[in-house]
């Protein structure tokens, strides 16, 4: 039993006022999501996160690979008391339509069976997902969380300038599973309250550093 639709899963859509561009470089920034995620901390292992083709980064933003694993740290009430570590992988990684693949040795693609091959999207697209299980092939549990960005045009004017556009995050986790089916393995309602609340907390994050950078 591997992914299955579950009564359990999770959708959340906010609008954000600031480009998908500048959403992507703050849900990037791992070390700086208990600033404003009460909720969830990603901690992807060092070593495996990398600057790498397709994509071209400049400055210091952090870029990880799908497959690079982590620790994935929860706090249910967000109350920064009783967090909860889980192993993670990140799996598809899209930046500006442009789909990140694995890499080996010095840039060189490698074939994988991941979820790594994206097809490319349309300019403008964000993508960062991540994903866990327990037992053999996600038999007793598997989550697969996505975090997509999508630029939306302000007065059709799409792509002209930094604040003609808007971002739509869509926040998404499915459940498979034994545990799940049954009702068990997380508390999947408080979870569903968190991503929207994490929602928010990004869209405020988010506008508060447009509006320190005078885009108001």
């Amino acid at each position: 039993m591997t992914m299955s639709s579950s009564r359990h899963n999770i959708s959340h859509s906010t609008e954000i006022d600031a480009p998908a561009e500048e959403v992507w470089k703050c849900l990037l920034d791992f070390d700086d999501w208990k600033s404003w995620n009460k909720w969830t901390v990603l901690q992807p292992t060092k070593k495996e996160s990398t600057r790498v083709s397709p994509v071209e980064q400049t400055g210091t933003d952090p870029v990880v690979l799908p497959g690079t694993k982590g620790k994935l740290h929860a706090c249910f009430e967000g109350d920064d008391k009783n967090w909860k570590t889980y192993d993670f992988e990140f799996g598809t990684i899209i930046v500006n339509g442009i789909p990140v693949m694995k890499m080996a040795g010095e840039g060189r693609p490698i074939d994988s069976n991941q979820d790594t091959k994206a097809p490319s999207e349309e300019e403008g697209c964000y993508l960062l997902t991540w994903k866990g299980q327990v037992g053999p092939g996600g038999f007793l549990f598997s989550g697969h969380h996505t975090m997509r960005l999508e630029d939306v045009p302000v007065d059709g004017k799409k792509g002209q300038g930094k604040r003609k556009s808007k971002t739509k995050l869509i926040h998404e986790e499915t459940f498979g599973g034994l545990l799940p089916m049954l009702g068990c393995g997380l508390p999947f309602a408080i979870l569903n309250r968190n991503y929207r609340l994490m929602n928010e907390a990004l869209k405020e994050h988010v506008e508060k550093k447009q509006q320190e950078n005078g885009f108001n």
